[in-house]
């Protein structure tokens, strides 16, 4: 039988896990002073996170080796999501032995997060790696260029490959970071593609599209002439350009719209092949040759004055909006430009590769950008001075996203909102260059740049619009009711009975065990599975299920866990009290439920 790539939920895990044996062996590891230095100043992890429950066990070495795995399993997700992957649940030491005839060696029963779609191995082999690179790296005291060298090494050898491997888009993790901690279950389904949500409250999203957008739209927006175009058509403002295939085209279209100008690729996303301030003919033939390494499709554009400010809308709801201003410095009064940015730079090379923000030298380009403004690298900027040192953002150039959410106009909220309408576009970020979010797009001349499908989503300083976001992709927490009938004796009678009773309230339900799954009419649902576990998840990943009733052993649940994370009901048969009792308790250790109550009790 081939793996399963998909996991159940136990041991209260709030995201799938798998529980696997981890040895750990002490040697002469006295404490974990050394690996918390690590953590907390070269990997930049909070103490909070790795700090120790109160209960230990009374066996020293045990005590110590459950510290060293729950460090273990900090790192483990620290690494996780630098490669993008959405793993948030800290794990869980589950039990902890002393291995027979090894001195000062335990063997750790872990609960470990793992995400659907890949392979239990690749998980493993990390917990495994990390936790010797704890024991035998982390316990060793720290220096400046040791932790420089490891944290470079970590970076090549494991945070890259598992990028590639998971192949998330850059907005996965912080819609799945929003979900986690708004307590909304999601699921990765393959090829990057995550379910958040279960049944008729769910909703599928890639990267930041959602199932709900079109297709047309989609394609459209990936050309900036045919989306000007369109929502020209609607009304709406859009830039003026002309499409051009020559230098000597290009040329002709700058004199007919004069300067200064803007030269774009059309189908090119993140600024790919931009320039702007275009004030000659000399400077545009040059823009024009810049962008062809890109792309053969280049427009020539009137360029508007104003900032870019880009406002997220979901579902007919605008989830923030930020003006998206160059990477600058800041001033404080004392230091030069050339000072901040070597200051930046400093800072941010004491990060973790994979946490690190990007920043630009003190260049030419720099240099040209500073000019601009009557400023040079030698200039002492105020306190609170902001300086320009890239015309625009841009991948390699980086940025700064400043919270405009506040003061934006509803027309220019509305603005946005209609363009998203015009593609069919549940889920956008319609980009408008104004010189006053503040104002009405009418009143300054804003227009609509472009509109980005999948935009790069990100809650960095904007944790308190979360809610904006999730709100609009699922209905309440995400989850539908799905109750669980276990025990001795006829649970699908049992199971049966439960579902008509809910139905005569007027709630109805899909029913499966193992081997049987029926529809809410009583129908049968062909199925090729065999557990009671892939017909569950099957039917969660169902938009047309509202409700589920779940028929099934104690050892078929505790083999493969829970296909949800929490159920509405637990409903135990059974004639021996005594046993009833001591499954429900159990129950009730792994699983998460509202409320657990005897079978006989269903129909009361």
């Amino acid at each position: 039988m081939p793996e399963s790539l998909f996991y159940g939920y136990d041991h209260q895990a709030r995201q799938p896990c798998a529980c696997v044996h981890q040895q750990i062996r002490l040697g002469t590891l006295a404490d974990t002073m050394q690996i918390d230095a690590w953590l907390r100043d070269h990997f930049a992890i909070d103490e909070k996170a790795f700090a120790d429950a109160e209960e230990k066990p009374d066996d020293a070495d045990l005590a110590l080796a459950g510290s060293i795995v729950r460090r273990a399993l900090v790192l483990y997700g620290e690494l996780l999501r630098a490669a993008g992957v959405p793993s948030f649940d800290r794990g869980k030491v589950i039990r902890l032995e002393v291995a027979k005839d090894e001195q000062r060696t335990m063997t750790a029963l872990v609960a470990l997060p793992v995400i659907d779609g890949l392979r239990l191995h690749n998980f493993t082999r990390l917990l495994g790696h990390i936790c010797n690179l704890v024991l035998n790296g982390l316990s060793l005291k720290p220096t400046a260029q040791g932790a420089a060298t490891l944290l470079a090494e970590l970076d090549r050898s494991v945070v890259k490959p598992l990028r590639k491997l998971a192949a998330f888009g850059g907005s996965t993790l912080p819609i799945c970071e929003l979900a986690f901690q708004q307590n909304i279950p999601f699921r990765h389904v393959g090829g990057g593609v995550i379910r958040l949500g279960w049944g008729a409250r769910s909703n599928l999203f890639h990267r930041a599209a959602i199932e709900s957008d079109s297709l047309i739209g989609g394609a459209i927006a990936g050309s900036k002439q045919h989306t000007a175009q369109i929502l020209g058509l609607a009304g709406l403002p859009v830039p003026e350009h002309i499409l051009v295939g020559s230098a000597d085209a290009a040329v002709n279209a700058g004199r007919q719209l004069g300067w200064p100008l803007v030269v774009k690729p059309s189908n090119r996303e993140r600024s790919v092949g931009v320039t702007i301030g275009i004030e000659s003919e000399q400077a545009l033939v040059a823009a024009f040759e810049q962008a062809r390494k890109v792309s053969d499709r280049i427009l020539v554009e009137r360029q508007i004055p104003g900032t870019c400010h880009r406002i997220m809308v979901a579902k007919g709801k605008v989830v923030y909006v930020v003006k998206r201003k160059p990477t600058g410095a800041k001033g404080n009064g004392k230091a030069t430009v050339r000072e901040l940015i070597a200051a930046m730079q400093a800072e941010q090379a004491k990060l973790p590769p994979w946490k690190r923000l990007i920043t630009v030298d003190a260049d030419e380009l720099s240099k040209e950008q500073l000019a601009e403004a009557g400023l040079t690298l030698e200039t002492v900027l105020d306190d609170g001075q902001w300086a320009a040192l890239r015309p625009f953002t841009r991948d390699e150039w980086g940025g700064t996203l400043e919270d405009a959410m506040e003061g934006v106009h509803p027309d220019n909220e509305k603005l946005a909102l209609d363009a998203a309408r015009v593609l069919g576009l549940s889920m956008a970020g319609v980009d408008i260059m104004t010189n006053d979010i503040t104002k009405p797009w009418y009143e300054n001349g804003g227009i609509i740049n472009e509109i980005n499908v999948r935009p790069q989503f990100s809650i960095w300083g904007r944790e308190f619009r979360k809610e904006n976001l999730v709100s609009a992709l699922v209905n309440e927490d995400g989850r539908i009711p799905v109750h669980l009938v276990t025990g001795e004796g006829d649970l699908l009678a049992k199971a049966r009975q439960l579902k008509q009773e809910l139905g005569r309230k007027g709630r109805p339900c899909h029913l499966t065990s193992a081997w049987l799954t029926e529809d809410e009419d009583g129908r049968d649902m062909a199925m090729e599975f065999s557990t009671l576990f892939d017909r569950s998840l099957a039917l969660i990943m169902r938009p047309d299920v509202s409700e589920i009733v779940l028929a099934g052993s104690a050892t078929e649940l505790f083999e493969r866990g829970l296909a949800v994370d929490l159920l509405e009901s637990i409903h135990i048969v059974g004639d021996d009290p005594d046993r009833r009792e001591g499954l429900l308790g159990e129950l009730g250790l792994r699983f998460p439920v509202k409320t657990c109550q005897f079978a006989d009790d269903v129909a009361a």
